[in-house]
Order: structure tokens, then sequence, then C-alpha cells
């Protein structure tokens, strides 16, 4: 019988030399730029393109764009019922290969019972601006959640297997494709919402694909012998847990994310969401990228090192990365957004950077918790995870309704920031108790960290106090520190793996 969460032991390995489960052996390092280096690439090339973009797509495109995204994205991580996480943590492959399977299937009939809600919903009209439905091509809804969950299910085999560098292929292919249908549909006079919509199921098309092709090529004799349905169906009884308890966190934690996309809609204009979208988009998109991969590795890491007694380290070294990565950038953001947003994406987007200069304290708390609320997985407290969202999502609906009746989108982008900011620090420190780990010592290194990125904040500070917040200076200044941060952080590691 396959093991379940309870489990101390790592995965078991193969004896199918088809494989590639025996073939990885790697560091917790090495795991975190692989998956870095490929996705940050893609990154890169969504960031290039975004000034392009604000000048071809007004906001009110960023805004429908972003609704569709967020209803999709709400719908598509419980796609597999989270039965994709329990993928990662089961104690024998050939019982991972059936969760894998019925990760697919379950995702199938999922979409499938959105296809006449989504075509419903694309002759659904939300207002009376007359700039058409801030919702248009839902019919596409469906395709996108299949391929949502297709991906996540691939994606939990390949965090198993380790083979991260095929994550990286798959999402810069994935971001070259959607950026290209962007710009192309822009330049060929399409700027709408609905053109944006059709370049990001596309990008989703390909990155599946790709994932899919490469994982079928190395793993496919292995997948083939192992899946039954008998064996699919003992998987989801051993790790109902995930369906009965894990998805309303993954459902509640999603909706709580995307809430503002959906309340801002209702109280404000399309160009307003838009202004958030892509400031929160531009805010999250790096440090996302940062937080995921080490999120990933750490949660393979802390399935083993739970039953090895080394739990506490991990949690340590995985927060103390986290902070030294994180601080300077967010800091920076405080001080210079608005002007930043101005002169690299158009004077008409400096109101997205105000927007961003709330947020930057939310999400960097968030880029805190994120990658080691895996531990409620691995240590078995779903419960804790589905309070921590009912939190989360109750704080910031009040917020932003409080903002939203008043009809005071700062007010409500203020409050939804605090509000997180508080959740997300206090659930952080459940956790770093909850492994094992001494928070004092936690507290510790993020003061020595502080105080280090500290040094390269103080030359911001000062040419912006010096020169104001619209002087190019202070984006010149802000980019030469980061250089030198960045470098400080290069020779930091090198020391670190001298010793």
């Amino acid at each position: 019988m396959p093991r379940s969460l309870t489990s101390s032991k790592p995965p078991s390995q193969p004896t199918d030399k088809n494989s590639s489960l025996e073939k990885r052996n790697t560091s917790f390092k090495g795991d975190v730029l692989r998956i870095v280096s490929g996705t940050g690439t893609a990154q890169l090339i969504a960031i290039a393109a975004s000034p392009l973009l604000t000048r071809l797509f007004a906001p009110e495109a960023f805004g429908q764009a972003a609704l569709f995204i967020s209803i999709a994205g709400v719908i598509g991580v419980i796609a597999c019922l989270r039965y994709d996480l329990a993928v990662v943590v089961e104690g024998r492959d050939e019982a991972a290969a059936n969760l894998l399977g019925a990760s697919f299937v379950i995702t199938l009939i999922i979409a499938l019972t959105l296809v006449p809600l989504g075509i419903a919903a694309d002759k659904f009209y939300f207002g009376d601006s007359g700039r058409g439905s801030p919702f248009p091509h839902s019919w596409l809804l469906p395709v996108s959640v299949l391929l949502c969950g297709f991906y996540n299910a691939l994606n939990g085999w390949n965090t198993r297997t380790k083979h991260f560098t095929r994550l990286a292929v798959s999402r810069v292919s994935s971001t070259v494709t959607t950026t290209s249908a962007n710009l192309g549909a822009g330049f060929a006079g399409y700027p709408t919402g609905g053109a944006m919509i059709g370049a990001q199921v596309t990008g989703q098309a390909i990155a599946t694909t790709i994932l899919g092709a490469q994982i079928w090529r190395d793993d496919a004799f292995f997948l083939r012998s192992s899946l039954s349905w008998r064996g699919m169906l003992q998987g989801v009884k051993t790790h109902k847990k995930f369906a009965l308890i894990d998805s309303w966190a993954g459902i509640l934690n999603s909706i709580s994310s995307q809430l503002p996309i959906f309340l801002l809609t209702v109280f404000f204009s399309p160009s307003i969401v838009g202004f958030y979208a892509f400031g929160q988009r531009l805010l999250t998109l790096p440090m996302g990228l940062l937080g995921s991969a080490i999120g990933q590795a750490f949660f393979q890491r802390a399935s083993v090192s739970k039953g090895e007694g080394i739990l506490p380290n991990l949690m340590l070294g995985t927060l103390h990365r986290l902070f030294l990565i994180g601080f300077f950038p967010f800091s920076t953001l405080t001080l210079i957004a608005p002007q930043m947003f101005g002169i690299v994406f158009g004077d008409r987007w400096v109101t997205a950077g105000f927007y961003v200069q709330v947020l930057t304290p939310w999400v960097f708390f968030q880029f805190l918790h994120s990658p080691i609320s895996f531990l409620y997985l691995v240590l078995e407290k779903q419960e804790i995870n589905v309070f921590f969202n009912i939190s989360l999502a109750a704080t910031r609906f009040i917020s932003i309704l409080v903002g939203g009746l008043r009809g005071d989108v700062m007010l409500a982008l203020l409050l939804f920031s605090v509000s997180g900011t508080v959740v997300y620090g206090l659930f952080t420190c459940y956790l770093i108790t909850l492994s094992g780990a001494d928070l004092t010592k936690v507290i510790a290194s993020f003061r020595r960290n502080a105080g280090i990125a500290g040094i390269y904040l103080l030359p911001v500070l000062l040419t912006r106090m010096h020169y104001g917040v619209a002087s190019l200076n202070v984006i010149w200044v802000s980019g030469l520190a980061a250089v030198l941060y960045a470098a400080n952080l290069a020779l930091l590691h090198k020391r670190t793996q001298r010793v």
C-alpha cells in the first residue's frame, strides 16, 4: 500500500531503468538555480516587453485580461483537487504515477463541466460603461483551466523527479509565445483585452505541451507500466486529505489573492483594475519567480528533512536566503516606484507606481511566507492552512470593501496591504515555531541582513531627497545600487561555498 503523508522516509527509487527518478542527486542551491536560470530568462523577456505593451494596450485591456486570468487561476488551482501535490510526497513511485494519472482525469472532468458556463458567461454583460464586457472570450475559460490542471499535475511529477531544467524550458517557451502574441496583436491594430486573453491561453498550451513531452520522453515506459484504474482510485482514497482539506485551502488562497481584481471590478473602472493588475504583476513577477523556485526545492527537501531531523536547519537557511534576496528590491520600490513607472512605462502608468508603493510591504511578507508554506502539507497541518487562508480572505475582503464603499481606491489598497502584512507575518512566525526552528535566530538573521541592505539603500534615499521624486538620477542610482548589492550577494554565496 502506498505510504501517505505521514511517511518519514524519502521517496523510494524506482526499479525500472527507464524512470528518471534514479538519475537526480542535486543540492538545494543547485535546484533553485536550475529553476531560476531558465524561468528568470522568461521573466526578463516579459519585463523587457512591458514598456512596449503599456504603450500599445490601454489600462482597460490589462484589466479585462486580469479578470479572465484571475477567474481561470482560482479554478485552475484546484483543477486536480490538489492531488498534484500528493504526487510529490507519495512514498512509492508507482503510486505517485497513479496519482499523476488521477490528476489528469479529475482535471478533464472539471474542465468539461465548465464548458456550458464559459459559453454562457461570454454573452453576459457586466456594466453599462459602453466599453464592452470586461470578461471577453470567456468561452476559453474551460480550456485555460484544463491546461492549468494538466500543467500542475506535470509539475508535481517534475518536482518529484527533480528535473527542474524541464520546468525552465517550458516556462521560457510559454513567455516567449505569450509576449510575441501580445506584441503581434498590438502592432497589428488589435490592442484589446480579448487579444491578451488569447495570448495567455496560447502560452499555457505551449508550456503544458513542452513539459508533458519532456516527461513522456524520459518516463513513458515507467508511467505506462504503472498506471491502472485501481491504482488511481487507491491513490485518491489514500490521499483524500488533499481533496477534502487542502483543496479548500488552495481555493481560499487563490480567491484571496485574486480578490482585489474581483472587488475592484465591482467598485471601480476597468482602468483602475488595469493599473492594479499591471503594478501587482510587475511587483510579484521577479520575486514570485524566486519564491516559487525556492518553494519547490524546499517542498521536496522538507519531505526528506522531516525524517532526518534537520528540518529546523532547512527552515533557517531558507528564510535567510529569502530575506537576503527580497529586502533590498522591495525597499527600493517603496522609495521610487511612481517615478520608475512613469519613466519606463509612460506617464499614464504613474498611478500604477503609486499602487505598487502601497502594496510592497504585503508582497514582501508574502514572499517570505509562500515558499515555506509547503510545511503545512509536509507536517499534515492542512487545517491550519485552511484557517490561514480564511483569515487572509476575510481581511482582504473587508479592506477592499471599506475602500470601495467610500469610493477611495488608495484607502482600499492601503488597508489591503496592512492587513496582508499582519496575517502573513503572524503565520510565518507560526511556521518557524512549527518547524522547530528558533524564532530569535531568525529575527537576528533578519536584522543583520537588513543592515547590509541598508548600506545600499542609503544612496537611493539621499538621491531621492536631493533631486526629488521625478528625477531620472534616482533611477540610475537605484540601478547602480542594485548591481552592487547583487555583486555582494554573489560574493557571500562564494564564501559560503568555500566554508
